[in-house]
């Protein structure tokens, strides 16, 4: 499926594994072909392959909860780590960024596309809050794991 929205389009899809992602880019840059095998092409180093076999216990536990906290000058981009237990002791695993759609078009401005990988997830409104950064985990959750439902920790200055 690709939509127009504003000065970008999304390509949300599989690719022929069954590999599923969303690809952001200027109009004009992709087709659905494209944008298909870059989400087929999206590859995992070994350090990737390393942490989400380690995240997979954690994430498809009953509930998972995720420790989000903003880590650099810009309020729109939150790292996501995940509490569990790693060789006997609990751990902050990084699971991924999630970004605004405005730092989406910052970015849009220097390549052409974006594609949304294990370790990107894509909030589509202007600022991150606590309830789109759920949902966001949510989709991130099931695109890269096949399993809904969580829980946010998110340690940030109290919205009005």
């Amino acid at each position: 499926m690709t939509s127009s929205r504003f000065d970008y389009n999304i390509f949300w899809g599989m690719g022929g594994s069954g590999r599923e992602g969303r690809v952001f880019h200027r109009p004009g840059v992709l087709t659905a072909d494209d944008a298909a095998r870059l989400i087929e092409e999206s590859s995992l180093d070994p350090d990737d392959n390393e942490r989400l076999g380690l995240l997979r216990e954690g994430v498809l536990a009953s509930t998972a909860v995720f420790v989000a906290h903003r880590t650099t000058d810009a309020p729109d981009v939150i790292q996501v780590f995940l509490r569990m237990e790693v060789d006997g002791r609990q751990a902050k695993v990084f699971a991924c960024c999630v970004y605004s759609l405005s730092r989406l078009r910052k970015g849009l401005e220097r390549v052409p596309f974006v594609v949304e990988d294990c370790s990107l997830q894509v909030v589509l409104e202007d600022t991150v809050t606590h309830r789109n950064l759920e949902a966001a985990l949510e989709l991130w959750r099931e695109r890269v794991f096949r399993r809904p439902s969580i829980v946010v920790e998110w340690y940030a200055p109290h919205e009005g």
